[in-house]
């Protein structure tokens, strides 16, 4: 090690601890073959009260010598592995790039794991130094309190004209809010400020991508559709709305399909970022295309007497 370089150690903990022989949350661990219990049984249920009366099969943890134990070199990073505490000792011209050096490597060693294991893990930094000096904890993400916000006059008129809309909907508008649904979910997914950064980052361009989805259900989709242009008008949409509204989130569409598909995380900030822009879009299409179809329907003939 040169002088002007200094040694990191980094300490991570993998989640899920399962596999290690450790306890998880509530889950029942056992060992697998060849040292399985013979038959595993579920809690009982009192049909008639609703409780728990039995507790049924306990965990069988991993006896101290079966702990887990590794040590391995990957890419001159020193890796040892005890249950699952996976430490990282690396030389790095400064205690940030250590560390990050030694995240990467931890990640690229996961990824290898979930193909054999066919399941998540993710690391979770505990704390970090340098070799003979102050070892710093990790900071968590603290969530201080959560809000929400209500006007149940306003929900009322929402709960309303849902009910409306759902009587009038069709098939096509079916499709874009089912693209819609998903849209918020991943978004939801990604913010999870428990997961990792990249993963909160694709979850969310991935739901963007479901909204112009939706969005392009309703309206059309240029080298798709011939009258993607028009359609907007007829559901009473201003005239500049494709120039001012759309076009903008198809070039943020365009650029972060490619982005998203090749993994590039600069490419992915964007759709990100445009996240609201495009759901409150997305949502004046889905109700200006609600309100044209229970228009259209006041107008036929055969409408029934409201």
């Amino acid at each position: 090690m040169t002088e002007d370089r200094v040694r990191v150690r980094a300490l991570f903990r993998i989640e899920p601890p399962a596999y290690f022989g450790l306890p998880d949350g509530s889950k029942v661990v056992v060992p697998a073959s060849p040292d399985a219990p013979a038959e595993i049984v579920s809690p009982v249920l009192d049909t008639r009260s609703g409780l728990i009366v039995n507790h049924g099969s306990l965990p069988s943890y991993r006896s101290p010598s079966q702990a887990i134990q590794e040590q391995f070199v990957v890419d001159q990073v020193s890796l040892r592995l005890e249950d699952n505490f996976l430490s990282a000792e690396l030389d790095a011209d400064t205690l940030g790039a250590g560390v990050e050096r030694a995240r990467s490597v931890v990640v690229a060693f996961l990824r290898h794991l979930m193909v054999e294991q066919g399941d998540f893990f993710r690391p979770v930094l505990l704390q970090y130094e340098i070799e003979g000096k102050e070892t710093h904890r990790a900071s968590q993400p603290v969530k201080l309190m959560e809000l929400a916000a209500y006007n149940l006059e306003e929900f009322r008129g929402r709960i309303r004209r849902a009910v409306t809309g759902t009587l009038n909907s069709d098939e096509r508008l079916d499709r874009a809010l089912v693209y819609y649904e998903q849209g918020r979910f991943l978004y939801k997914l990604g913010s999870d400020h428990d997961l990792a950064e990249r993963h909160r980052h694709y979850l969310i361009a991935s739901g963007f991508l479901f909204l112009w989805k939706a969005i392009t259900t309703v309206l059309g989709e240029p080298g798709t559709d011939r009258d993607y242009q028009r359609r907007f008008k007829a559901f009473g949409l201003p005239t500049d709305f494709w120039q001012t509204r759309i076009q903008p989130l198809k070039e943020t569409r365009d650029a972060a399909d490619v982005a998203h598909y090749d993994l590039n995380p600069e490419g992915v900030a964007k759709p990100v970022s445009e996240f609201g822009k495009a759901e409150a879009t997305c949502r004046e299409v889905l109700k200006a295309y609600s309100e044209h179809l229970v228009r259209s329907r006041e107008q036929r003939p055969d409408s029934p007497a409201t």
